[in-house]
């Protein structure tokens, strides 16, 4: 058997993980060698002043499941050739190809270590196109077992704005030229509206916040998922890359990140040109900007001619006040509501809202009940009141509306 692998020890987060490790997958595949997995490592680069756990990606992403894991190998009776050439922006080809070649024999693992990578965009749309559809298959399959639900509004289109920011892009940090103007995110914000007026649209800003250096970019339409660390929830991680992929329409930050993100995205994804994310290969649904914002908007206006949205009406809208909760409770209150076909609004305070009641539920459990419940009956009867089963009125609707408060 000939094997392939390549260490994750090249620094950063997932990003740069991720991009080490499909430098194997597409080893593999340009030269018919079998892949073995080498596992995510758990603290070998300190990120924002903490070591990451990045071993949570390996299940979610379902890399590793079936195939040939790297700890399994017998390295006593393989001849192991190092490709050890570090080139961050892809090695030559051929200069791989000669030493694959130059070991044709069985019981051989060749190893790419630290930074020695090849990336997608050395390789013709074809081999691309399979490496990417394999990555996809093994993530749906990871979510039929683990399924993560949507709060994407399925009747419109939902736009995903991957914003940088945190120390690392701070003017100090280790990754200073990477952090792009909010300017620029704003006037693509802009442009989209304009080449896209016959859709209604959902812009979600994915960032590690805070929240006060967002004011900016406050509009009914646009909802903000901030993701802060240290310390780092992964739950909320985890979320944003499925709603970054699944988005209609992803513009990237300069991250390796949300390079992966784009690739992973079947749809359409907006990139500013820099540094390293010129890899972008140039292809229809991968539109380049321009640094005021600007991207070819008769490219994205073909991109969805004839595009069909949701046309199912929602059971009604369900108010959500965000008032100064994190964006995890706002996010699960919004998949609650989506998954019963009610359509979640969220809203700063009950001024708001009119004619509508207010119920406070202390659990989890009890709101996404009262939801199910809210939805069966009013498709039902049009309810007015529901009760629990001590008699207590715990919601109430007088003008096809409902809302509820959340609790911490």
């Amino acid at each position: 058997m000939r094997y392939v692998t390549a260490a994750l020890v090249s620094g950063g987060a997932c990003g740069h993980r991720i991009k080490d490790g499909w430098t194997a997958r597409i080893a593999a595949h340009l030269w018919g060698l079998t892949y073995a997995h080498y596992p995510f490592p758990q603290d070998t680069w300190l990120v924002n002043g903490r070591l990451p756990d990045e071993t949570q990606w390996e299940p979610f992403l379902g890399f590793g499941a079936d195939e040939v894991q790297f700890h399994q190998l017998d390295l006593g009776g393989l001849k192991i050739v190092r490709i050890d050439k570090t080139e961050w922006c892809g090695l030559d080809l051929d200069y791989v190809d000669s030493i694959i070649k130059a070991h044709p024999e069985d019981n051989v693992l060749f190893y790419f270590t630290e930074s020695a990578r090849i990336l997608l965009e050395q390789l013709s749309w074809i081999d691309r196109d399979a490496i990417i559809s394999g990555l996809r298959t093994k993530y749906w399959a990871a979510r039929q077992r683990h399924p993560v639900v949507s709060y994407f509004r399925k009747n419109r289109l939902n736009v995903a704005l991957h914003v940088r920011r945190g120390v690392d892009v701070a003017p100090d940090g280790r990754a200073a030229g990477r952090y792009t103007v909010d300017s620029y995110f704003q006037a693509v914000v802009d442009n989209i509206r304009t080449a896209l007026p016959q859709y209604p649209l959902d812009f979600h800003i994915y960032s590690e916040g805070p929240a006060e250096i967002f004011a900016g970019y406050k509009k009914p339409d646009v909802f903000f998922h901030f993701c802060s660390w240290p310390p780092l929830d992964y739950r909320d991680l985890l979320t944003s890359f499925h709603h970054m992929i699944t988005s209609q329409i992803l513009v990237t930050a300069t991250s390796e990140f949300s390079y992966f993100c784009a690739h992973m995205n079947p749809n359409v994804t907006i990139t500013l040109p820099h540094l390293r994310v010129v890899e972008l290969p140039s292809h229809l649904r991968h539109l380049k900007s321009q640094p005021d914002g600007s991207f070819p908007a008769g490219d994205l206006q073909n991109l969805f001619s004839g595009y069909r949205l949701w046309k199912q009406p929602y059971l009604m809208p369900i108010y959500i006040e965000t008032g100064d909760y994190p964006t995890p409770i706002l996010d699960a209150a919004a998949q609650w509501a989506i998954q019963h076909d009610l359509e979640p609004k969220l809203v700063s305070s009950p001024a708001e809202i009119s004619d509508t009641k207010y119920l406070i539920l202390p659990s989890p459990h009890q709101r996404f009940t009262a939801i199910r419940d809210i939805a069966r009956l009013h498709l039902q009867n049009n309810f007015s009141v529901i009760t629990n089963p001590q008699g207590v009125v715990i919601a109430r609707s007088t003008t096809g509306q409902y809302s509820f408060q959340l609790e911490r």
